[in-house]
């Protein structure tokens, strides 16, 4: 079984999605719209990590996707572990294949998830392991961290 025996077979996610948002699945629906714009293919996961790949030529980008909970720092961990748990070591030296962690712009209408991540992850670990980090707000603005550009820095 490969992943994709997991894939959405449809065009992209329910319209209704999007109005769930800060929940995953409304990150998921405002961030496929916004990739399926710039992406020659974008492929939805939904029981399997990453959520969403999109493909442009050669490029891949591996995208796990959070959305809002009671635990936002959790929420931040548990992104990055999905993320190294499903990356193959060939990824980390393949310059073709990114990762990337999104999540909601605000977590609660109180503090933004960019803050959770400047405080709770280092940016020589993003940067080492090549992983941007995407916050989504629910306007359908979108801003695509570089790795290092966004983290701790000690």
């Amino acid at each position: 079984m490969g992943l994709d025996d997991f894939a959405n077979k449809s065009s992209g996610p329910d319209v209704k999605d999007q109005n769930e948002y800060p929940d995953e699945d409304g990150v998921v629906s405002i961030l496929y719209h916004h990739l399926n714009k710039k992406h020659d293919n974008v492929r939805i996961y939904e029981r399997t990590s990453p959520d969403i790949i999109a493909t442009s030529g050669d490029e891949k980008y591996k995208i796990e996707v959070k959305g809002d909970n009671h635990s936002p720092k959790d929420r931040v961990y548990t992104g990055l572990g999905q993320v190294v748990y499903e990356m193959d070591y060939d990824d980390i030296s393949n310059q073709d294949i990114h990762w990337a962690i999104a999540f909601p712009a605000e977590m609660g209408r109180r503090t933004e998830y960019r803050e959770r991540v400047n405080t709770n992850i280092s940016s020589q670990i993003l940067e080492l392991l090549d992983i941007s980090v995407i916050i989504v707000s629910e306007d359908g603005n979108i801003k695509w961290y570089s790795p290092g550009e966004i983290g701790d820095e000690n």
